[in-house]
């Protein structure tokens, strides 16, 4: 959606990814390590291919994209901090559509955005 908004109006696309910091829960020292560069090279690797199908689809429509990947335990905070820094029109986001406890529990990264933002955003479903 993004990127066919980008095309319409001839703007730049700033993909972003935030990668989560790793929960250390960990009884030995070298367990951590070794699973401290798992859990970053994993990550990562998500993060590629994610803003590896956006950066195909901008270059399919001749669009320019730029891509931001950030580690963060807050998403929501490097979201809006990235858009700010960028001077971002609007930001598009997919909405996950959690429902019932678990959005109660774990919350919305898009609702945050939502609300603490001044940024324009477009949810897309």
């Amino acid at each position: 959606m993004g990127v066919t908004l980008a095309r319409e109006e001839g703007a730049l696309v700033i993909g972003m990814h935030v990668m989560p910091d790793m929960p250390i829960y960990a009884y030995q020292a070298e367990i951590l390590e070794d699973t401290f560069e798992h859990f970053h090279a994993s990550t990562q690797s998500t993060a590629d291919g994610i803003l590896g199908v956006l950066e195909s689809a901008a270059a399919a429509d001749g669009i320019k994209c730029e891509q931001i990947c950030v580690r963060g335990s807050e998403p929501w905070r490097a979201i809006l901090g990235a858009a700010h820094a960028h001077g971002c029109d609007l930001i598009v986001m997919a909405s996950q559509g959690r429902k019932g406890i678990e959005k109660l529990v774990l919350g919305s990264e898009t609702q945050k955005v939502l609300i603490h933002g001044k940024t324009p955003v477009l949810v897309v479903r």
